[in-house]
């Protein structure tokens, strides 16, 4: 579907490619599809999945802790890198 193809090329744009594929394909998708949703109203933005790949990829969040992140972000948006700050 180009809608998604578009969204990877967003996110995986500067990143480690596999890495944003899975989060898409695995986390995006799923929480997607689980909500009856399709991608175009995706609540998290390619921008904000991205940010969650980038805290992943350097070192700040836990592959456990951007899972809640991408909850917290999917529920009520944001910027997830303040979200990590202002949380700790």
């Amino acid at each position: 579907e180009k809608a998604v193809a578009d969204y990877f090329e967003k996110v995986a744009a500067g990143r480690d490619g596999k890495l944003a594929a899975n989060w898409v394909i695995n986390d995006l998708l799923g929480a997607l599809n689980r909500a009856g949703k399709g991608i175009e109203n995706a609540p998290v933005s390619p921008d904000q999945l991205g940010a969650v790949i980038d805290l992943i990829k350097e070192g700040t969040i836990s592959g456990k802790i951007a899972k809640d992140l991408f909850e917290i972000v999917w529920n009520e948006g944001g910027d997830p890198r303040q979200l990590v700050e202002s949380r700790g």
